[in-house]
């Protein structure tokens, strides 16, 4: 794959929202004038194929993402009253209502979905705002939709596991580009619960991507830097500390819902390597640490939060596998 900077990573995404925007704008009017939504459907996919054909989008898996919300939206867009409005901490593809309560919907067109029994175990559970939270699992060739609670792999002997994003490196081309960045991403099947040691818990290398971004903890240093610049410490306010919150969160979510589309998988973190001062000063370690983690209440239980380190040093140990 063709390395990118990040800004071509973020601008992806946002060329993805536009599409998504346009489409279900188009679906929504030309359903409000002829009542007919199979016609509205037709109507929206051109827009899809326009972004296509004008190579405003030309990764065929953030295609087929855009292909499977719309089908999503088309199948249960009255029953469910969706909107595509943020859900509440997390970019979840749709909100709506299920079973009269407020609900995140993330649409999938991953095939490994279909043998749910097989593969992954189901989860029921709420987002850690309160909201119900659903995968819509999308059949493309039949134009049907399924809706599971949230769907993690079972990894060996049935317990169940993550798939966590690692941001590594392979040299000095992503420190050239960026002060501190990563060249290198893998999503892993981590089953930490399998028992045995770290390179028990690392059950495959998922996928390998080569986008060159900026490493988490520099990412959130710029975020700063960019809101406290030349400012004393006690003028930061607590206004602007929210603002760099929300700021970083954004771009975390960003990057989980660019690697989810390309993937067609739940991330449940976002990891890299980070140099921590442990016990005395001058013993400093190498761990892993996480920068996003997935609001599910059952994935932040298991895991744990943004900014915790990870039971297994999964970054230290995966490069063995390459």
């Amino acid at each position: 794959m063709q390395r990118k900077p990040k800004n071509d990573v973020l601008t992806s995404v946002e060329k993805y929202e536009i599409c998504k925007r346009r489409m279900l704008r188009t679906f929504i009017s030309e359903f409000q004038k002829t009542s007919d939504s199979k016609k509205a459907y037709d109507k929206a996919k051109g827009i899809i194929k326009k972004f296509k054909d004008s190579k405003i989008i030309t990764n065929d898996k953030q295609i087929t993402g855009l292909y499977g919300e719309l089908t999503y939206f088309y199948n249960f867009f009255q029953e469910q009253e969706l909107t595509a409005e943020m859900a509440i901490g997390y970019k979840a593809d749709f909100r709506g209502k299920i079973q009269n309560r407020p609900a995140a919907i993330d649409v999938t067109t991953n095939p490994f979905f279909k043998d749910t029994e097989e593969h992954y175990a189901k989860i029921p559970g709420k987002l850690q705002s309160g909201w119900d939270y659903y995968i819509g699992v999308v059949d493309l060739k039949n134009i049907k939709s399924k809706l599971y609670p949230l769907l993690l792999p079972l990894c060996r002997d049935d317990n169940i596991g993550f798939f966590v994003l690692v941001y590594d490196d392979q040299g000095p081309s992503a420190q050239n580009l960026y002060g501190e960045g990563s060249d290198l991403q893998y999503i892993i099947k981590y089953n930490p619960y399998c028992g045995g040691d770290e390179f028990d818990a690392i059950e495959e290398v998922v996928s390998t991507y080569n986008y060159v971004l900026g490493r988490p903890e520099r990412v959130i240093q710029d975020i700063r830097e960019y809101y406290t610049m030349d400012m004393d410490l006690e003028d930061i306010t607590p206004e602007i500390e929210r603002s760099i919150e929300k700021d970083i969160e954004a771009h975390f979510n960003d990057i989980a819902s660019f690697f989810r589309k390309l993937s067609g998988l739940t991330i449940s973190a976002i990891v890299d390597i980070s140099t921590e001062v442990v016990g005395y000063k001058d013993n400093i370690e190498e761990v892993t640490k996480q920068f996003w983690v997935h609001p599910h209440q059952y994935v932040r239980q298991k895991i744990g939060q943004p900014g915790e380190i990870m039971d297994y040093n999964i970054a230290a140990y995966v490069h063995d596998y390459f």
